[in-house]
Formats: C-alpha cells, sequence, structure tokens
C-alpha cells in the first residue's frame, strides 16, 4: 500500500475509533449496573422469587439502551473493517457502496446545527483503487463538517452522478467558512484513488466553503 492511502485509512480509524469510545463506555457502565442489580437479587433471593415488576421494567430499559448503543459502536467498526480489508488494487469501483461507507464513517463529524445531504445516484462500475474511495470520502466529508461548523446553519452536500456518457463524479461541498487553499490531503487523492491528477477537482475560499469533486472513468 502507498502512503497516500495509508494516510487516509489511519486517519479515518483514529476518527471511527474516537467516536465508538463513547458508546462502548455507556455500554460498560450500563451493564455493570445490571450485573450488580441481578447479582444483589440472586444473593439476597432466599427461593424461587419473582423479579419484581417494576425492577423488571427497568431492567428490559437498559438492556435495549445498552443494545442500541453497543449496535451504533459496532456498526461504526463493521464499516471500517469493510473499507481497510479492501485490497486497494487498481479495479472496478462500486461508486455509490463506497460513498455511502465513506459517509457512514465520517457522519459522526457533522455538527448537529448543519445539514447533511446525501444524493448518491446508483451509477455503473468505474475504475479506480479499490476501497479508497471510501476512506477519500470520509476525509473529504470531515474536512467539510470543519469549514461547516464555523458557520452554524451551514448545509454540506454529497453527491454521485453521472457526467457525459462515460463517467462519474463523486462531489462533496458544503457552504461553510472555508479555507484559505485547499488541505495538503488533496494533492495526495490522485494518486490514493488511481486516477489522473485533473480528476480531482478542490476549490476552497474563506467564507465561501468547498467543493470537492472526484471523476472516475466507467468500466468497459
Amino acid at each position: 500500500m502507498s502512503d497516500a492511502p495509508r494516510q487516509l485509512a489511519g486517519d479515518v480509524a483514529i476518527s471511527v475509533a474516537l467516536a465508538v469510545t463513547q458508546p462502548l463506555r455507556e455500554v460498560c457502565d450500563r451493564l455493570a449496573l445490571l450485573v450488580d442489580g441481578l447479582e444483589r437479587f440472586v444473593t439476597s433471593s432466599t427461593g424461587p422469587t419473582p423479579y419484581p415488576y417494576k425492577s423488571l421494567q427497568t431492567l428490559r430499559n437498559d438492556v435495549t439502551d445498552a443494545y442500541l448503543h453497543a449496535s451504533v459502536a459496532a456498526r461504526r467498526l463493521i464499516d471500517l473493517e469493510s473499507v481497510l480489508a479492501a485490497d486497494r488494487s487498481l479495479g472496478t469501483l462500486d461508486v455509490r457502496r463506497e460513498v455511502e461507507l465513506g459517509v457512514a464513517l465520517a457522519q459522526h463529524q457533522v455538527d448537529r446545527g448543519t445539514e447533511l445531504l446525501v444524493d448518491v445516484l446508483d451509477v455503473p462500475l468505474a475504475r479506480g483503487n479499490r476501497g479508497v474511495l471510501a476512506l477519500a470520502v470520509a476525509q473529504l466529508l470531515a474536512l467539510c463538517a470543519a469549514s461547516a461548523q464555523r458557520h452554524p446553519g451551514s448545509t454540506i452536500t454529497v453527491r454521485v452522478s453521472l457526467v457525459a456518457t462515460q463517467r462519474a463524479m463523486v462531489m462533496v461541498a458544503d457552504n461553510g467558512a472555508g479555507f484559505d487553499q485547499p488541505p495538503a490531503l488533496v494533492a495526495e487523492l490522485a494518486t490514493a484513488l488511481g486516477v489522473a491528477p485533473r480528476d480531482v477537482v478542490a476549490a476552497v475560499e474563506p467564507e465561501q466553503g468547498c467543493v470537492f469533486e472526484l471523476y472516475f472513468d466507467l468500466a468497459p
């Protein structure tokens, strides 16, 4: 694996690891209380005493809560595993699947006050390095989230569309605070994705937001 995909993978993995820490901590804390409560009931019971109905309802709610938190963490880790397990060799890309994975991996970075619009067209298979597009989308979405966060009420748009007849375009854009210059990450994307430098377009302006466009040739 070249340095560019490694950097993308490392940054996304760190972000996801930080994101799942809190839900996993809450699951552990909740399960510890449940185990303690059940242990006290069992040790204090002198026979086949029914579990109090009110306590049973609380137990049910707590177990459901723990399950939901665990599901959030597991889904993020499963998505990350799916991306990291890709061989990253040049071949055919399922653009829609990779973009949706990228959004899922970085959606936690979008501020509550930011609207996220995802318009992902089901396009034909394209040519590029497998597994890298999802990482690139996750990183670009994180950049747009940082830009949008500085302007409450901003919107981030992720779109997949066909341009001309033989190309697919992935766009990640926002109308937030923008940057003074394109982030260093952008210079590495063409190599990481296995496309020509002209197929990675970045426009950033202070107080205007960011527009990132990635172009892929459709597979024969």
